[in-house]
């Protein structure tokens, strides 16, 4: 059995499902109304709510609400346009706010011509921070 690739994987907090990989990371420090969010550049398996103008701390955006696809749940925004061309490159990305997803670890591993995937949850995002895990 041969372990090609090993991924850290951001997923929903109650089903499991994956959002984001680590590597469409953008940065770890925005801060949402109830607490700390990353930003991605790509997320998957969400939906993506009506258009609308916000105010935020560091400029006026127009902004979608981002749910997970499955349950609904609210998982953040996603940026669509920034009145503010400072703030531009925020444009298209997606703000996850980190107590409602998990860390998972994804290996991909090939055997006997087959691919499989192995889930292995790893803990609530806010422990591993605790912890010091990165």
């Amino acid at each position: 059995m041969a372990n090609l690739a090993d991924h850290r994987v951001y997923s929903c907090n109650n089903c499991w499902n994956p959002i984001a990989f680590k590597d469409d990371i953008l940065s770890k420090s925005f801060i949402a109304s109830s607490g700390q969010a990353y930003m991605f550049r790509n997320a998957t398996n969400l939906k993506i709510g009506d258009k609308f103008e916000k105010q935020l701390l560091i400029g006026h955006f127009t902004i979608a609400g981002i749910y997970y696809g499955k349950s609904g749940q609210v998982l953040g925004w996603k940026y669509i346009r920034a009145h503010d061309q400072r703030q531009a490159y925020k444009e298209g990305n997606y703000i996850t706010i980190i107590i409602i997803i998990i860390i998972m670890y994804y290996k991909y591993v090939l055997q006997d011509k087959s691919t499989l995937f192995d889930w292995n949850w790893n803990c609530f995002l806010g422990l591993n921070q605790i912890l010091g895990i990165d």
